[in-house]
């Protein structure tokens, strides 16, 4: 990706995600809101966020896709399900999974995208709910491919405290 990202999908907007959503939003971030809940959703929509119908409808429009959602099956029915994510991003899309899950599920994951030429990334940050509320508090932890997390960090870099990469799965799994 040679420019900033502007367009980023949001999906899961639980305790984490929606306050890291917000934040993009009052950034100037034009971003796309996905939850199986609609009340989050009617309130980013509020807040000036564009509502996606579906996992699938979201990526068709979003230049970076974050999940925050509760678990591995979640995370593996949002990605990968009939109405998933995977087939409609395009070829300089990201991927940035919030979710915890386990490192198994991340490195099958990254193999099916790696497969189809698409781009994906882990995270983890440094606490739970109170620093995705304060611009810039956060100190993040990202793996994978190099060149997929200099363009992410490149676009983001501004929001972050502190943020830590790993070009190579393994290394990252084994520190988080």
């Amino acid at each position: 990706m040679n420019q900033k990202i502007t367009r980023i999908g949001f999906i899961g907007l639980g305790r984490m995600g929606k306050p890291m959503a917000i934040n993009l939003l009052k950034s100037g971030y034009d971003v796309a809101a996905y939850d199986v809940r609609h009340e989050p959703v009617r309130e980013l929509a509020k807040l000036g966020a564009r509502v996606a119908q579906s996992p699938k409808e979201l990526a068709r429009s979003s230049e970076l896709i974050a999940l925050a959602v509760v678990d591995d099956a979640q995370v593996v029915e949002v990605l990968l399900g009939a109405d998933g994510v995977i087939e409609e991003v395009g070829p300089e899309t990201i991927i940035a999974l919030h979710s915890t899950v386990l490192p198994e599920t991340v490195q099958m994951l990254a193999s099916k995208f790696a497969a189809k030429q698409k781009r994906m990334f882990s995270t983890r940050r440094s606490a739970a709910a109170r620093p995705a509320r304060a611009p810039g508090r956060c100190a993040v932890w990202l793996a994978g491919k190099f060149n997929c997390l200099t363009a992410a960090v490149t676009s983001l870099q501004p929001r972050l405290r502190r943020f830590f990469a790993w070009a190579n799965w393994a290394a990252a799994l084994r520190r988080s």
